[in-house]
């Protein structure tokens, strides 16, 4: 069964660096094209409960607004407030307008709550669409394969005895 372990870990790791390469390429990144804290987040975990094998794949919570998008309706600023300080365009709204950085963070998160509130924000997908590209149908194709080859090979030794 070692073999169907390995099919699943190639997987997980093969979807994590997939769905970190999607958000890339969806434009879903630090200032200067390093990963995003979303990205960094993605990651597999291989249990063994019962003679059984499960995959998780986790990931920061917001991961599904991102994905699918966010309709209309109230958002925090202060829920905005760290994002613009950290991507740096609180920085640069300072300096455009002139103001002190805190405020001019402060103002920036507003006016982004509010823009989210009343228009919310298109989805980017990059979940469903690694997730959907077939990868799951070759993923069960392989673990079918790999079952009947230790199935065979059960038999073949069982007659042999």
């Amino acid at each position: 069964m070692e073999s169907i372990n390995k099919i699943i870990e190639d997987f997980a790791i093969k979807l994590v660096n997939d769905l970190r390469l999607s958000l890339k390429n969806k434009g879903v990144s630090y200032g200067g094209g390093q990963e995003s804290r979303l990205a960094a987040s993605i990651k597999y975990k291989l249990t063994y409960p019962k003679d059984d094998l499960k995959m998780d794949v986790s990931m920061n919570e917001y991961w599904k607004w991102v994905d699918g998008g966010r309709g209309t309706g109230p958002v925090p600023s202060d829920k905005i407030l760290p994002w613009v300080k950290k991507k740096g365009i609180a920085r640069k709204f300072a300096q455009e307008k002139k103001m002190p950085f805190d405020k001019a963070s402060k103002s920036l998160a507003f006016l982004i709550s509010r823009k989210i509130a009343k228009n919310g924000y298109k989805a980017n997908y990059f979940f469903t669409e690694v997730i959907n590209d077939g990868r799951q149908e070759i993923l069960a194709q392989k673990i079918r394969q790999e079952y009947g080859k230790v199935i065979k090979n059960n038999l073949d030794t069982w007659q042999s005895q």
